[in-house]
């Protein structure tokens, strides 16, 4: 096979794995789930590298919301901030997914410790209008 069809096996793969992942979620099984989004973010990275991607943002937020109903908001925290700073990134700061993503981070930042919250408040971007 060439590279290109290799590529878009990945990336297929990486969407079936996604979907997998939301089915189990909604069926209760958050372990299950976080194992099947962790795997296509990182296909997800195979496909794309470095680069911000919305696939990987996207798999970057379940991920984080399977941690904060498991309680890891710590490491929920970590995967919404990458989030943001991947939206930030693509489509700018008052794009509906930026806005999402700042959402979430700010949902967390009012659990975090007081000592946390300075490390959040980094992230915030301003709203233009």
């Amino acid at each position: 096979r060439n590279l290109a069809a290799q590529v878009a096996s990945t990336a297929q793969t990486a969407e079936v794995l996604n979907d997998v992942g939301s089915v189990l979620a909604d069926q209760g099984d958050l372990a299950g789930a976080r194992s099947k989004y962790e795997e296509s973010l990182a296909m997800q990275r195979e496909v794309h590298g470095d680069r911000p991607h919305p696939d990987i943002a996207g798999s970057l937020h379940m991920i984080g919301i399977v941690l904060e109903k498991q309680g890891d908001l710590a490491g929920a925290r970590s995967k919404f901030q990458a989030m943001l700073k991947m939206y930030q990134q693509l489509p700018g700061d008052n794009h509906a997914e930026t806005q999402r993503a700042r959402a979430a981070v700010e949902r967390l930042e009012t659990a975090a410790a007081p000592g946390e919250a300075t490390a959040l408040h980094r992230l915030k971007v301003p709203v233009r209008a």
